[in-house]
């Protein structure tokens, strides 16, 4: 039984996973927003694997947090796949080192207006997340907290890609999400009435 993988919060990342939750393939672009490549991306990475898409009975997706723009096009996707009775299942990429045992960490992101997106966890205290000015991002890098994104590129460039640890840790991941069926919503960095705001100019 094959599983497949989607992820367009950032860049796109394509994947399949075996019967018991291992790579069988994967495709990281550096496309961003690919709603017009993410259709022959898909059938070429099923097609190097020799694998047909009726015989996939399941789908994981990073459902955020990421823009508006970037989460649509995966969810959209995966309502389709619903539709069509396949298992579909959804997380965040903060979830990713909690459930790989990372007790504490920041779990960070661009969001875009000059502002970046944070997650705090601190074993089972409760999380912290919210919006802060790029400028104040050299600040957490100073409590000597790991810190995680899924975006490659400034301020972020020491913190460390969920995406890799995705990469080298899927059957502890991807067991625990389709066992426990989780189907998280859609993670916006804001609420749509802020991220659709005309700025004055």
């Amino acid at each position: 039984m094959t599983t497949l993988f989607l992820d367009s919060s950032d860049k796109l990342f394509l994947g399949l996973l075996n019967s018991e939750n291992d790579w069988i393939g994967y495709n990281q672009t550096e496309l961003k927003k690919g709603a017009s490549n993410i259709h022959k991306l898909l059938n070429d990475l099923l097609s190097e694997h020799q694998i047909v898409l009726k015989d996939v009975k399941k789908l994981v997706h990073i459902s955020g947090p990421g823009s508006y723009t970037g989460v649509r096009i995966t969810e959209g996707l995966c309502q389709i796949f619903d539709w069509n009775d396949f298992e579909v299942f959804s997380f965040y990429h903060f979830d990713i080192p909690q459930i790989l045992g990372i007790e504490q960490g920041y779990w960070v992101s661009h969001a875009f207006k000059g502002e970046f997106y944070y997650m705090h966890w601190n074993g089972k205290e409760e999380q912290k997340s919210g919006l802060l000015k790029l400028s104040e991002y050299p600040k957490l890098t100073e409590l000597g907290v790991p810190i995680f994104t899924h975006y490659r590129g400034e301020p972020f460039l020491t913190a460390e890609q969920t995406s890799d640890l995705m990469l080298k840790n899927p059957q502890k991941l991807f067991n625990r999400i389709i066992s426990e069926k989780w189907r998280k919503p859609p993670f916006y960095y804001r609420k749509l009435e802020d991220e659709f705001k005309v700025t004055e100019k």
